[in-house]
C-alpha cells in the first residue's frame, strides 16, 4: 500500500487553487474499519496463498513554504496472495501484481515491512520520510492483515459500457477503499474518500471525492480520466458495503468519452 495517499497529494495544490478554497468545514466523519467479522476462519497455515484482508490508519503531512498540508485516514483492502515458483506474489489495486520478499517471518511488499503469523495474519507499517525540492513529506502507516480464506479465486467483477460498445466484463483481484481528512494550514478541512479496483489483466479503476473545504469527484479507468475541475461529468453511488459484499456503480463523460459502469465484491464466506 505504499503511496496510499498519492492521488490525494498530487492533486491536493491543484485542487485547492482551482476550486477557491472555501473555509468551510467538514461534517463527514472518518469510517473506522476493523477485521472482527473475519475473525476464527479455518485456513491453512501451510502457505500464504488466499484470500486476504486489511484494515489500517495512517496520517501523512507536506510542509512547503506556502502551506502545509495534514492527512489522517483509515483503510480497508482486499486481495488476492498466490504461490509461484519460489515464493509468492500479492494482487495489486493500482493493477498488475506486487512481488512479496520473505525470510522467516519477516515480510515485505509494496512499500510496507512486517511480521508474519502462521502464514495467517500479518502485522505491518509503512514509514516513508523525504525531503526533496524544498518539499517536506512524511507518511506513517499501520496495517493488520488477515487471511480469510484459502481461495485464490476472483473476489468480484468490474462491469463497463460505453456508447457503440457491447458491456465488458472483467474479473477483480484487488479492491480497496480510504476515508480520510485533509486539511491545509489547519483550514479547508476536507473529506477524501476513495475506491480502487485492480483487474486481472492489469488495468485498474479509480473513484475519488472530496468534500467540503475543497469540492472535487474523479475517475480514471485504464488511464483515461474524468474529473470535475475540468468540466467532465463524473459521479459514483456506494449502493452497498457490507463485511462479505460491495457494489458501486459509476458514470464518467467528457468532450470525447462516455462510461458506465459498476464494481460488484463478492468475498468467500470460507
Amino acid at each position: 500500500m505504499k503511496a496510499s495517499l498519492s492521488i490525494a497529494l498530487a492533486l491536493s495544490s491543484t485542487l485547492l487553487s482551482a476550486c477557491g478554497g472555501s473555509s468551510s468545514k467538514s461534517t463527514s466523519s472518518m469510517a473506522s474499519f476493523s477485521l472482527d467479522s473475519y475473525e476464527g476462519r479455518s485456513v491453512t497455515s501451510t502457505s500464504l496463498e488466499g484470500t486476504w484482508v486489511s484494515v489500517g490508519t495512517g496520517d501523512a503531512t507536506i510542509i512547503d513554504s506556502d502551506f502545509t498540508e495534514e492527512y489522517d485516514f483509515s483503510v480497508k483492502e482486499y486481495f488476492l496472495i498466490a504461490a509461484i515458483e519460489g515464493g509468492y506474489i500479492k494482487a495489486s489495486c493500482d493493477g498488475g501484481i506486487s512481488s512479496i520478499q520473505q525470510s522467516g517471518d519477516q515480510i515485505s511488499f509494496e512499500g510496507m515491512n512486517g511480521t508474519l503469523t502462521n502464514n495467517q495474519s500479518i502485522s505491518a507499517s509503512l514509514v516513508i520520510d523525504d525531503n526533496a525540492g524544498g518539499v517536506s513529506y512524511s507518511e506513517h502507516d499501520t496495517f493488520t492483515m488477515l487471511k480469510i480464506s484459502d481461495s485464490v479465486g476472483y473476489i468480484g467483477s468490474l462491469e463497463t459500457k460505453e456508447p457503440g460498445s457491447s458491456q465488458s466484463t472483467q474479473r477483480v483481484i484487488c479492491f480497496k477503499q480510504l476515508q480520510g481528512n485533509v486539511t491545509w494550514d489547519g483550514d479547508y478541512d476536507t473529506s477524501i474518500e476513495t475506491y480502487s479496483v485492480g483487474l486481472d489483466n492489469a488495468p485498474s479503476l479509480s473513484l475519488e471525492k472530496w468534500e467540503g473545504g475543497v469540492t472535487y469527484t474523479a475517475l480514471n479507468l485504464n488511464g483515461e480520466t474524468f474529473e470535475s475541475s475540468s468540466n467532465d461529468t463524473v459521479g459514483f453511488s456506494v449502493n452497498s458495503d457490507t463485511t462479505l459484499q460491495n457494489n458501486i456503480s459509476f458514470y464518467g463523460s467528457n468532450y470525447s468519452d462516455d462510461v458506465t459502469g459498476t464494481i460488484q465484491i463478492q468475498l468467500p464466506t470460507q
